[in-house]
C-alpha cells in the first residue's frame, strides 16, 4: 500500500472550521451593554465639545448681522442728508425701536426709521411678538438678532422696546443739525447696542440687562463706520 502525503490545505475538514481559526462558528449577536455605554459616552463627549463651538459661531454671526444693520442705517442717514442740504434726520426722540408709526411718531416726535423709510424700505407691518398696531411699520434692519433672543427670554416674549441707543443731541436739534457742522464725526456716536448699562438704558427694566454681545457693543459713528467697542469691566 502506497502512502500519499497530504498537504495542509487538504487536511482541513470540509464544511467545518479551519484548524487554527479563531472565528466563532455561529453568527455574532448585537452590541453588548458595555459597548452601547461606550458609544453613548463618546457621543455625549462630542456633543459637549460642539456646544461651545456652535455658541461662538452664533454669537459671531449675531455681531456681524447687527453691524451690517447699523452700516445700512448709516448709509441711509447719509442719503437722507444728501437730499436735505446736509441736514441729519430729525428732530427725533431719544431711542429707536424695530417698529414705528407711519405718521409723526411717538408723542408727536418722529422716530429715526420714519425719516429713513425711503432709503431702507419697503418696511413691513409688525408681526407677533411685536405689538401689532394699525398704520405702523416694522423693519428687521432696526433689530439686533442677539437682542431679540435676550429680550424674548428676559421679557416673557415682549419685543416692543428700543434696540439701539440713539445719541440724541445731533438728531434732536431744531433746526436739524447739518453733518458738516458736527465736530469729530469719527468719534461721535449715532447709534449703538442698547442695554441697561448704556446712558439711555439706565433704569429701564425692559431693555437687555447686560451687553447683548458680551464683551462689546456695536456702535455706528457719524462718519459712517461701525466699530465693536469693548465693554468696560
Amino acid at each position: 500500500m502506497k502512502l500519499t502525503k497530504l498537504s495542509f490545505a487538504e487536511r482541513q475538514p470540509r464544511g467545518g472550521r479551519r484548524i487554527g481559526s479563531t472565528r466563532s462558528a455561529g453568527p455574532r449577536g448585537g452590541f453588548t451593554l458595555v459597548e452601547l455605554l461606550v458609544v453613548i459616552a463618546i457621543i455625549l463627549t462630542c456633543a459637549g465639545l460642539m456646544v461651545p463651538v456652535v455658541s461662538k459661531i452664533r454669537e459671531k454671526a449675531d455681531r456681524t448681522k447687527c453691524a451690517s444693520n447699523l452700516k445700512q442705517i448709516g448709509t441711509a442717514i447719509f442719503l437722507y442728508a444728501g437730499e436735505n442740504d446736509g441736514a441729519l434726520p430729525g428732530p427725533t426722540w431719544g431711542g429707536q425701536m424695530a417698529e414705528c408709526p407711519k405718521s409723526y411718531g411717538v408723542n408727536g416726535t418722529p422716530e429715526l426709521m420714519y425719516f429713513l423709510a425711503p432709503y431702507l424700505g419697503p418696511y413691513g407691518p409688525p408681526v407677533p411678538p411685536y405689538v401689532v398696531i394699525a398704520n405702523e411699520w416694522y423693519s428687521p434692519i432696526f433689530e439686533c438678532p442677539a437682542a431679540r433672543r435676550v429680550l424674548l427670554a428676559q421679557n416673557n416674549g415682549s419685543l416692543n422696546l428700543p434696540y439701539f441707543y440713539l445719541a440724541s443731541s445731533p438728531f434732536t436739534t431744531i433746526p436739524p443739525t447739518r453733518i458738516v457742522n458736527l465736530v469729530a464725526k469719527q468719534a461721535t456716536v449715532a447709534l449703538m447696542d442698547l442695554d441697561q448699562k448704556t446712558p439711555y438704558g439706565v433704569g429701564s427694566a425692559t431693555v437687555a440687562a447686560a451687553p447683548v454681545h458680551g464683551f462689546c457693543r456695536n456702535t455706528l459713528y457719524f462718519d459712517g463706520h461701525v466699530q465693536a467697542v469693548p465693554v468696560a469691566p
